[in-house]
């Protein structure tokens, strides 16, 4: 009966063989980059191919799925399975994400191979996921070191190491469209590596302290909060200097200060203000956007390219350069600031623009080249 299992319904089994825990239709369509109703489809194959195989059959717990079955039972269905199952039973931005958060983890470095095993994958794949590993690393100028003797490790500047993961995690919740308030550990290998425990901590303080509602401030907040709160954790410092902390009574300060008290932990004055920096250009002082500093700066920017637009395609905003102007200006003062910070905020709209307004994009794109 093992024709009746293409594919993937056989790497959909390889997965609950090898977790003990429930899994819901939306983590494995996220790791197979399937519709939930074709993930639901695959298990209803399983089923069919296990029952025949006189084993039980994957339970439905109110949408989240199970196979509770014995140790043997598990290692009789891999061997039956084994010879079929593709070496790719996870994606390989899954992949790719799994051997990083292992190269971060500061006590344990694993080798080439124990990753090989783990994934299932042969030298080969292994060999092109390093490669695209390592070029996406180089953006920020980062290195991973492969060592018979020490494993894998990334190597590089602390504060790019968390503007990586950062970058990384942010653009993919926000193109998988995941609400944060829904985040799960299985999600991603970096979400694991980070802690939902450190992600909810950050996510109960926000509510406490802060609470815009508005989602990307709230995603990019809890995200940047909770890998800076698990890096000092996990003994990731940023070395102390002679800065004095911020002495201003602000929502940013309670905020952090809340969290080093929930959590009882030692922060530096150099990581206060790394965490608070940053915080202040992505929420702002008092809940506003707008960075003061950049001020002047957004102004000339935002004129410049206002008269580029008209010129470049003969538009005419007479009668609404004044709103178009107080927007476009407060947009850019907070975008210089996230990029001096190294932060970013992706906009899902972006692809929708650049798609059906392709003109206006090309040519905003182009007045970037020329700004330079």
């Amino acid at each position: 009966m093992l024709e009746m299992l293409k594919s993937r319904p056989l790497n959909i089994l390889n997965v609950f063989l090898n977790n003990e825990r429930c899994l819901s239709a939306k983590e494995l369509s996220i790791i197979f980059k399937k519709t939930e109703r074709t993930i639901r489809n695959d298990i209803k194959g399983i089923n069919e191919f296990l029952t025949s195989n006189k084993f039980i059959e994957i339970q439905n717990h109110s949408g989240l799925y199970e196979l509770k079955i014995s140790n043997y039972s598990k290692e009789k269905i891999k061997r039956i399975v084994s010879v079929s199952t593709e070496e790719q039973y996870y994606n390989p931005d899954f992949r790719r994400e799994f051997i990083i958060s292992n190269a971060l983890i500061k006590t344990t470095h694993k080798k080439i191979y124990e990753l090989c095993q783990e994934l299932k994958i042969s030298k080969s794949t292994m060999d092109k996921d390093m490669k695209n590993i390592r070029n996406e690393l180089k953006q920020y100028d980062l290195q991973i070191s492969s060592n018979f003797d020490l494993g894998l490790q990334i190597i590089g500047n602390e504060r790019n190491i968390r503007i990586y993961i950062y970058n990384h995690l942010v653009k993919k919740i926000t193109e998988d469209k995941v609400n944060i308030d829904n985040l799960f550990e299985s999600y991603s290998p970096l979400v694991k590596y980070i802690g939902m425990n450190n992600i909810e901590e950050v996510k109960k303080t926000y509510q406490k302290i802060i609470s815009i509602q508005k989602n990307d401030i709230k995603k990019s907040t809890i995200i940047l909060t909770a890998i800076w709160l698990s890096r000092n954790k996990m003994g990731h410092v940023l070395s102390d200097n002679n800065d004095d902390k911020t002495q201003k009574l602000s929502i940013i300060n309670l905020f952090i200060d809340e969290l080093i008290n929930r959590g009882q932990i030692n922060i530096n004055l150099n990581e206060f203000n790394y965490i608070n920096k940053r915080l202040e250009v992505l929420i702002g002082e008092d809940n506003k956007l707008i960075v003061n500093k950049y001020e002047t700066l957004s102004q000339l920017i935002t004129l410049k390219l206002i008269e580029f637009i008209e010129y470049q395609l003969s538009l005419n905003f007479d009668g609404f350069q004044n709103s178009l102007f107080a927007g476009l200006s407060k947009h850019i003062s907070g975008l210089l600031g996230r990029i001096e910070q190294g932060i970013q905020i992706y906009n899902p709209l972006k692809e929708n623009i650049k798609e059906n307004h392709r003109k206006i994009f090309q040519t905003i794109q182009n007045y970037g080249s020329v700004a330079k």
